[in-house]
């Protein structure tokens, strides 16, 4: 299952060739580079802030059981109304999870 994370969609939006190269692990002289690695492992931490911003929203389980928290996110996406942190959106072969999901009715943002 091919997986899209928040650094990857950066790449892409950046140019959609690295994005290739990246996912294809090619050698990358910036996995090098100490602060980069540093600032990657601490990209949780827009996810949290995130939440603060939308409060009493449900976190998606599943970590990297991506079967699961797909499952989980069609569940949650059934109701009228909520906020949900972390979902797993399955689309044309690439699973994406967003930070923040807010669904009012039938729309999603």
């Amino acid at each position: 299952m091919n997986y899209l994370s928040k650094s990857d969609f950066k790449v892409a939006r950046e140019c959609p060739t690295k994005l290739y190269y990246r996912k294809n692990h090619y050698p990358n002289l910036k996995q090098e580079d100490d602060f980069l690695q540093l600032l990657a492992e601490g990209g949780f931490r827009v996810g949290k802030m995130a939440q603060l911003l939308f409060p009493k929203g449900i976190e998606v389980p599943g970590g990297r059981n991506h079967e699961e928290a797909i499952a989980q996110t069609r569940e949650y996406l059934e109701r009228e109304d909520g906020v949900l942190y972390e979902p797993a959106i399955y689309v044309d072969g690439m699973l994406v999870r967003v930070d923040v999901l807010i669904k009012h009715g039938k729309k999603s943002n």
